[in-house]
């Protein structure tokens, strides 16, 4: 910002003086008899630019301190058991279907697997020969499910056919038979 003052001597002459608002626009001074004064020199004030101050950056590497949050360990559950006989006896049958005769093994109950001579190794060699299979629900009676059974056999290249019942305690099968009918 500057500032600027100019004061200016007129000698042996008249000065016209215009008033601000113009109320006295026109109106002269007389030119004084007795000698002008010297001439006083301009002098110009110049007052330094204001500056305003930097703004202020404020970095906060301290931030306010957060609760921590406290997530629980997962408990692992074991899925339960499939109680259904039902479900217990066809997911029986596909795992035989599908190779995974340990996982059928181990759907039998100890007196399952003795009735069936309590051998996996003849468990699973009585079921090489054993390919696509039909498994239907004829009735259900408590723990028992009939069934009926089309499987092929991939030895003889033919569907056989059998019909039996299952049953079923805790998800594991107790007990069962299976009859051949064609």
């Amino acid at each position: 910002m500057k500032i600027s003052k100019t004061v200016t001597w007129v000698a042996g002459a008249a000065a016209a003086v215009v008033l601000a608002g113009g109320a006295a626009a026109g109106a002269t001074l007389a030119a004084q008899s007795s000698p002008a004064p010297a001439p006083v020199p301009t002098q110009t004030v110049t007052a330094a630019p204001a500056t305003a101050p930097p703004p202020q950056v404020v970095i906060n590497n301290n931030p306010a301190p957060v609760a921590p949050v406290y997530v629980p360990t997962p408990v692992y559950v074991p899925a339960p058991a499939t109680t259904d006989p039902w479900a217990t006896v066809s997911a029986y049958y596909a795992d035989i279907e599908s190779g995974d005769y340990t996982d059928a093994w181990n759907m039998g109950s100890q007196a399952f697997m003795d009735q069936n001579g309590d051998d996996y190794a003849a468990f699973a060699a009585g079921f090489a020969d054993t390919g696509a299979q039909t498994l239907t629900e004829v009735s259900e009676s408590g723990d028992t499910v009939y069934v009926n059974l089309a499987a092929v056999n991939t030895a003889l290249g033919v569907t056989q056919y059998f019909t039996g019942s299952f049953t079923v305690d805790g998800g594991l099968i107790t007990s069962g038979s299976m009859t051949q009918t064609g």
